[in-house]
C-alpha cells in the first residue's frame, strides 16, 4: 500500500500545501492509495473523464481511521474548543488556495467560477462563525444548580459534551459549502467530534485538495492528526462499512432519500443504533394569493423560473410545487412562469446518476393521468454532456390529491403547477409530506388568509418563508434548515446555523462532584469565561466559595 505523511518532510514537494491531487485517501495525515477498481470524474459539461485515477478506501484505511479518532476524542474530551483552531486555519488555508480548488472544482462539477466563488466564501465565513460559536461555549448550555444549605438537594451541575467521531458524506451539489470543508464537518468539529469523511466521487480530486488543507490545519494546530480523515469511494461499501463501525458515534449526510434512508437503516441495525442526520430532499410548496398576482404576478414569475432552473435545478431548496389559485389570475401568474422559464438556458446535471433519476421520472410523471405538460426548455441536439430540458408540469388539486406519486421530488430543473381555489389553500398542507421550507406570496390586507395557512404550513416545513424565494441559506443562528421527513431523518435539528453544532453535543450531568473533578466550563471560577445558568441566572460571574 502506497502511504505517505501528508505533512512529511520526504513528501514535501507533492504535499506542503500543493494544490494537486494525486488520487489518495488520507487517513489520519497519511496519504494511502486504497484499492480495487480505479474511478474518475466526469466533467457535466463535455461528458469526458477529467483528473487522476481514484480507488475506494480499504478496509483497513477505515478502520485505523475509526481507531485514531476514537483515540483523540478520549483524549480531548472534557477540553471545549481544542478543535477552534482548526477551523479558522483551514478557513485561511482555503482561501489561499482558491484559485486551484476553484479550476479543479469547476472541471469536475461544470459549477461556474462565479457560483464557486460565492460558495468557497459562505465555505470560509461558516468555519469562522461556527469556531467563534465554540470559542464562546454557547453550545455547551452549562448550568449549575446549587445545593441547599441543610443537605435536601443536591448540587446539580450540567453540560454538554461530545459524542464522538462523526461519519459525514459530503453532497453532490455543494462540492465546498456541504463536503470536506462544509457546515456539517465544521459543526461536527466546533463540538469537538472528530470526522472521518467519505468524500463524493462526483468531485474526488476537489474533496482531496480540501482534504490536504485540513489535514494540514490539524497539523499546524499541533493536533493529533486523527481529528480528521477523508475517505474515497465510488459505490455503497467504504460508507456502509464506516456507519458500521463501533467507533462512529453519528452519521452526517446531504443527498437523495434513497441514500439517506439506506444510511439511517444501517445505523438503526447496529448493536449499538447511532443517529443519522440526513438531509434527503424537499418539495418546498409555494403559494400565491390573487392579490399578490395581481399586483405583482410579472415579478414573482421572474423569481419563480430563476429559483427553479438556477445551478439546473439542484438544490434542496429549490421550488417543486407551486399552488396557484384558480381563475384569471393563475392562468396569468402560469403563462408568465412559463415563458420566463422558457428564456432561461437549460444547464447540466452533476453526475449521471442525477441524470437518469431525472431522465425517468420526466417519463413517468407525463404518462399520470391529468398531468400536463405546460412548457419544455429547449437544448442543444448535439451537447455531449449531462443536460435535460427542464419542465413545468400542470395538474389540479384534485388530480393531486390522488397522485402521491406527484411527490416525488425531481431533483432537477423542474416543478409541478397545482391550481386549486384559494379559499381551500389551507387545507393543502395537510396533504404535503414534510419539506425544508414552505412560501407563501400574499399582500399585506390578507392577514386572515395568511394566518390560517401559515398555521397549517408549520407543521410540515422547518422555514417558512413571505414574499420571497426560499434559495440562499443563511449562516446565522437564527436560520433553521431541517424538517419533518422525508426531508429530513432527525425534525429536531438543522444542519446550518449555530444550533447544527448540537447535532454532536450530549448532555451530562455531575451530581455531587468535587470542584477539581469538574470539566474546566463547571468548575466554580468559571477558567473558560463562558455564559453559565447559575440557579436560574445567565452570568460569566465565578461562584463565590
Amino acid at each position: 500500500m502506497d502511504t505517505h505523511e501528508v505533512n512529511g518532510r520526504d513528501n514535501v514537494a507533492r504535499n506542503q500545501m500543493s494544490v494537486a491531487a494525486f488520487g489518495m485517501n488520507i487517513v489520519a495525515g497519511q496519504e494511502r492509495a486504497g484499492g480495487g477498481e480505479p474511478f474518475r470524474a466526469i466533467d457535466p459539461v463535455s461528458g469526458s473523464y477529467v483528473g487522476s485515477d481514484f480507488h475506494a478506501a480499504t478496509e483497513k484505511d477505515i478502520a485505523d481511521a475509526v481507531d485514531l479518532a476514537v483515540q483523540v476524542y478520549n483524549n480531548a474530551l472534557l477540553t471545549p474548543g481544542i478543535t477552534v483552531p482548526i477551523l479558522n486555519t483551514v478557513a485561511h488555508f482555503l482561501e489561499d488556495w482558491a484559485k486551484v480548488i476553484l479550476e479543479t472544482c469547476t472541471g469536475e462539477t461544470g459549477l461556474s467560477i462565479p457560483r464557486l466563488e460565492s460558495e468557497l466564501a459562505r465555505t470560509s465565513d461558516q468555519l469562522r462563525f461556527l469556531a467563534r460559536i465554540a470559542e464562546r461555549g454557547e453550545r455547551l448550555d452549562a448550568v449549575i444548580d446549587q445545593g441547599d444549605p441543610e443537605g435536601m438537594y443536591p448540587e446539580l451541575r450540567k453540560v454538554r459534551l461530545p459524542i464522538g467521531p462523526i461519519a459525514v458524506f459530503g453532497a453532490s451539489n455543494f462540492p465546498l459549502a456541504f463536503s470536506v470543508l462544509g457546515g456539517d464537518t465544521a459543526s461536527a468539529l466546533a463540538a469537538g467530534c472528530p470526522v472521518i469523511m467519505k468524500a463524493h466521487p462526483a468531485h474526488p480530486a476537489t474533496s482531496e485538495l480540501c482534504g490536504r488543507l485540513m489535514a494540514n490545519a490539524v497539523a499546524k494546530c499541533g493536533l493529533e492528526p486523527g481529528w480528521f480523515s477523508l475517505l474515497q469511494g465510488n459505490g455503497s461499501s467504504v460508507g456502509t462499512q464506516l456507519v458500521q463501525e463501533e467507533g462512529i458515534k453519528a452519521v452526517a449526510f446531504t443527498g437523495s432519500l434513497q441514500g439517506g434512508r439506506a444510511l439511517f437503516d444501517i445505523a438503526s441495525r447496529r448493536l449499538n443504533p447511532i443517529p443519522v442526520f440526513a438531509e434527503m430532499g424537499s418539495l418546498n410548496p409555494v403559494f400565491l394569493t390573487k392579490a399578490s398576482i395581481r399586483n405583482r404576478g410579472g415579478q414573482i414569475a421572474q423569481e419563480l423560473a430563476q429559483s427553479i432552473s438556477g445551478s439546473a435545478g439542484q438544490l434542496c431548496t429549490k421550488p417543486g410545487l407551486i399552488f396557484l389559485p384558480e381563475g384569471q389570475e393563475g392562468d396569468f401568474l402560469e403563462n408568465d412562469l412559463a415563458n420566463a422559464f422558457v428564456a432561461r438556458p437549460a444547464g447540466h446535471l452533476l453526475t449521471q446518476t442525477i441524470y437518469d433519476t431525472l431522465a425517468a421520472q420526466f417519463n413517468q410523471t407525463s404518462l399520470i393521468d391529468g398531468v400536463d405538460t405546460l412548457v419544455q426548455q429547449t437544448q442543444t441536439s448535439n451537447d455531449p454532456g449531462l443536460m435535460i430540458p427542464g419542465r413545468l408540469f400542470r395538474t389540479t388539486i384534485t388530480n393531486f390529491r390522488t397522485h402521491p406519486e406527484l411527490q416525488s421530488e425531481h431533483f432537477g430543473p423542474s416543478a409541478i403547477i397545482v391550481t386549486c381555489p384559494e379559499s381551500e389553500f389551507r387545507t393543502i398542507p395537510e396533504l404535503l409530506e414534510g419539506s425544508l421550507t414552505g412560501t407563501i406570496f400574499f399582500e399585506s390586507d390578507e392577514s386572515e388568509l395568511v394566518s390560517e395557512l401559515l398555521g397549517e404550513l408549520i407543521h410540515k416545513v422547518g422555514r417558512v418563508i413571505g414574499n420571497g424565494v426560499p434559495m440562499g441559506v443563511r449562516v446565522a443562528r437564527g436560520m433553521s434548515h431541517g424538517g419533518p421527513y422525508p426531508a429530513t431523518t432527525s425534525v429536531r435539528d438543522t444542519s446550518v446555523g449555530s444550533a447544527a453544532i448540537d447535532r454532536f453535543l450530549r448532555p451530562v450531568t455531575y451530581q455531587n462532584i468535587p470542584n477539581e473533578l469538574l470539566p474546566l466550563s463547571l468548575r466554580d471560577n468559571n477558567p473558560l469565561g463562558i455564559v453559565r445558568q447559575i440557579n436560574s441566572h445567565l452570568t460569566t460571574d465565578s461562584i463565590e466559595i
